[in-house]
Formats: C-alpha cells, sequence, structure tokens
C-alpha cells in the first residue's frame, strides 16, 4: 500500500479530535470514582462533620477514609492503562505524558498519593508517625492540582461542597481552640511509661468517655493526637493519661520533665513531677513552668452511650482503660450526689473487664468502686504478666489469663435476656475482633469498638 492511499483513511483520525462522548465507558467510570473517592476523603476526615453523624451511629470513618483512599490509589494507577487507546489527536507521546497540563499533574498526584498511602501501613504509621503525619499534608496539594488536571464542570460538582465543608471544619476548630483555653496545671509520672496531665477546664463541656485532640507546640506545631479524657464531665477540672510510644509522646516526656528509661513500660516511678496553681489565666500566656498545651473538642466516642443501656459491659486492654474510667467516674459522681436516683434509674449492671497492671493509674476510683459501688459495678481483673500488679480493689474477681468472650456474654445475654445490652471495648484491633466475632452471635447485645491505632 503506497503513501496516498494510507494518508486518506488516517486523515479523519489525526484530524478529528476524540469528543468526551467518544471516551470509553471504563474511562468515564475511573474519572468519576477518583472524584467521588477525593470527596469522600474530605469529608470523612472532617472530625466536627463526623461528630454529628456518629450521634446516628456512624462510628466507622477511619475504616472508611482507608477504603476511599486504597480504592482512590488503585484506580489512579489503573487509569493511565485506560486511556492508553485514546490518544488520537496526534500529540507527542511524551508531550501528553510530561509537558501538557493533565499529564504533568496527574504525575504528581500519583506520586502524591502513592507517598500517602505507603506510609499509612500500620508498621509504618506506628513506628515512623511523623513521617505519616506530613506525608499526609500532601492530599491538599492533590485537592489543588485535581482542578487543574481536569476543567471539567465534574470536578467542581464533586469536590467543591466537601471542600468547604473540610476547610468550614478545620476554621471551626481553630476557633475552638482558641476559646477552649484549657491551662496545663498538673504534670504526674506513672509507672508502666503513663503520663497524667491535669488542665483547666476552660470552656470544654464533655461527656464520658469522649475525648480530645491535643498539641503541644513545643514539641510539634502541626501534630495533633487523639487523647481520652479520664475525668468526668462533674469534675471541675480536666485529666488525660498518656502512654509513651512514639516519638511525639516521647518527646513529651522529655519536656515535662519524666524519667522512664529506656524502656517505658519497664518504668515503675511515680511521683508528680510540676504543679502549677491560680492559673486561670484570661489569655493564651504561657508560664514559664509549664508547657503550652492546645486543645481541641471534645469529639464523638462510643463510650459516651454506656450509661443508656440497662446492661452494660465495659472491656479494656492497656492504655485502652482510659474512656471507660471517665464512665466510671461519672458513676461515682451520680451515686454520691443521689444515691436512690442513681439505683433506681442507672443502669441494672455494669461489668468492667479489664488488665489488672492498668489499675495503678487510677488507685482511688478503684478503692471507691470497691469500698462504694461494689454492688452495682462488677469488676473482673485479668493478669497477662509483665507489668507488676500495685493494687487490687476488693470486691473484684482476679484472673489469670484472657477473658473468654464467649462465656461472657453467654452469661450476661442469658442473665438480662429482657434488657438491652451495650458492649464497648478499647484495645488493640486483635481483641476487639475476637470480641465483636463472640458479640454478633447475640442479638441482644449491641458490640460498640474503639481505637486510635
Amino acid at each position: 500500500m503506497n503513501v496516498e492511499t494510507t494518508q486518506p483513511l488516517l486523515a479523519p483520525a489525526i484530524a478529528a479530535p476524540a469528543s468526551y462522548d467518544s471516551i470509553p465507558t471504563n474511562v468515564n467510570m475511573s474519572k468519576h470514582s477518583i472524584l467521588f473517592s477525593f470527596a469522600a476523603i474530605l469529608l470523612l476526615m472532617s472530625p466536627t462533620y463526623l461528630t454529628a453523624l456518629r450521634q446516628y451511629r456512624f462510628a466507622t470513618n477511619i475504616h472508611a477514609h482507608k477504603v476511599a483512599a486504597y480504592t482512590l490509589d488503585y484506580i489512579r494507577t489503573r487509569r493511565p492503562r485506560m486511556e492508553n487507546g485514546e490518544h488520537v489527536d496526534g500529540t507527542p507521546l511524551l508531550y501528553s505524558l510530561f509537558i501538557k497540563q493533565s499529564g504533568w499533574t496527574g504525575h504528581l498526584m500519583l506520586a502524591s498519593i502513592v507517598a500517602m498511602c505507603s506510609t499509612a501501613y500500620q508498621q509504618i504509621r506506628s513506628r515512623l508517625f511523623e513521617l505519616f503525619y506530613y506525608t499526609h499534608q500532601l492530599f491538599l496539594l492533590c485537592v489543588a492540582l485535581l482542578f487543574i488536571h481536569d476543567e471539567n464542570v465534574l470536578v467542581r460538582w464533586y469536590i467543591s461542597v466537601p471542600l468547604v465543608v473540610y476547610f468550614t471544619d478545620r476554621i471551626y476548630r481553630c476557633i475552638r481552640v482558641r476559646l477552649n483555653r484549657a491551662q496545663l496545671q498538673e504534670i504526674t509520672q506513672l509507672p508502666a511509661g503513663v503520663m497524667k496531665l491535669r488542665l483547666t477546664k476552660g470552656r470544654v463541656k464533655s461527656q464520658p468517655g469522649q475525648y480530645l485532640r491535643v498539641c503541644c507546640p513545643a514539641a510539634s506545631m502541626l501534630q495533633w493526637h487523639p487523647v481520652t479524657i479520664t475525668s468526668s464531665p462533674e469534675d471541675n477540672h480536666l485529666t488525660l493519661h498518656l502512654r509513651v510510644e512514639g516519638s511525639w509522646t516521647r518527646n513529651l516526656s522529655h519536656l515535662f520533665g519524666c524519667d522512664f528509661g529506656k524502656d517505658p513500660r519497664l518504668s515503675t516511678a511515680a511521683q508528680t513531677l510540676r504543679h502549677l496553681n491560680n492559673i486561670l489565666l484570661e489569655d493564651f500566656a504561657v508560664s514559664s513552668s509549664l508547657p503550652l498545651v492546645l486543645v481541641d473538642g471534645p469529639y464523638y466516642s462510643p463510650f459516651q452511650q454506656a450509661l443508656k443501656y440497662e446492661a452494660t459491659v465495659m472491656i479494656a486492654a492497656g492504655i485502652g482503660i482510659t474512656p471507660a474510667v471517665s464512665v466510671l467516674r461519672t458513676m461515682c459522681w451520680r451515686y454520691k450526689q443521689d444515691n436512690q436516683i442513681f439505683l433506681t434509674q442507672g443502669p441494672l449492671y455494669t461489668g468492667f473487664f479489664a488488665i489488672a497492671s492498668a489499675l495503678q493509674w487510677f488507685p482511688s476510683l478503684f478503692k471507691t468502686l470497691g469500698q462504694d459501688l461494689w454492688h452495682v459495678v462488677d469488676i473482673h481483673l485479668y493478669y497477662t504478666g509483665g507489668d507488676p500488679i500495685c493494687h487490687v480493689p476488693s470486691a473484684s474477681s482476679f484472673n489469670l489469663g484472657r477473658p473468654s468472650f464467649r462465656c461472657v456474654f453467654e452469661q450476661i445475654a442469658s442473665t438480662y435476656h429482657n434488657c438491652s445490652i451495650g458492649v464497648f471495648f478499647c484495645g488493640p484491633a486483635s481483641i476487639a475482633n475476637i470480641a465483636e466475632s463472640e458479640a454478633e452471635k447475640w442479638e441482644s447485645i449491641e458490640f460498640y469498638s474503639e481505637s486510635f491505632s
């Protein structure tokens, strides 16, 4: 075939640019999927917005965020293959990939998304949290590049509203931090690498089991970490318990003057390191003796539903004891205020199952429970080895090893078969999966799980 016969055959394909309607269905679907994933990620990482949704049992935003992110990563890596056959406008391939606006922006977005997903794995996130945290700030760059990458109306249709929600949420949280005015008042070093912080309450109005997002500018200007409030809403102060595990909490422990040694979990020292009286300041004036601590929140926690059930079971492992402590302190407060009303309107049964070594962080609370609320709160302690046991409250059962969730739920469900039963767990995901699988066997049990990992 000569050149003259070839040119007329190729001319229509070269001259006519591909229209939007000619794009195959798979490419069209990939575009919608990517935009939907971007929108979902923006909404799922707007904490204030989610706090309102969680009142309706929407409590899986972290998992949903991961699904949206990995879906976005998968489709983004597949899309170049889908568009491989659409290069029909005569533009050189290298120009389209690296010089054309849609090309270089696409590559930058792909590189950013791969970096974010790669550092989001549990092994990397737990050991190099700063790398994970700062890499995730690339998402804002991705959103900006998305508007440059494709000027189609679809981008504005999908992204505009979630973007407004996201930035409105961030602005609102900045204002709330300013208004909360919680000031660090006392620092206490506890055994097994735990720090107790006592702060003035400011304008923070919480419910039992809720958590705050905490920032210490001296340790990091950008990092905000979730920490459960261990005080009761009736207390005139806030208490937070942090376990030294990552680099951020290690930096805090050094700033606060704690000395946990090489392995904080083996530390047995307990002492009040710094105390400051009369620091109800009208502004964020920083005391020379204590670092500035900013708090944002409070935020929803499944444990704030605990006292709404007729039979409540709280299961805690390690530092996961903190939300249950807030609930138990609230019970003590209400019992002291009016024990008759509490006994008639409070839960018929409250079961507390925890690792025994965690009780050394709250000796006074469990002493009160053992003396005053032994007939209301059923305390079950389990010793799994490792940390020594300093104090075991009276009126509690002591066991070796982990609890048998099948036996626990079977007994509760058969005893309180005509009551609403809520099971609340906070601890490692591996134990949560076992407990949830056993709870699902009973229709009368509603299972809630919480984890910050």
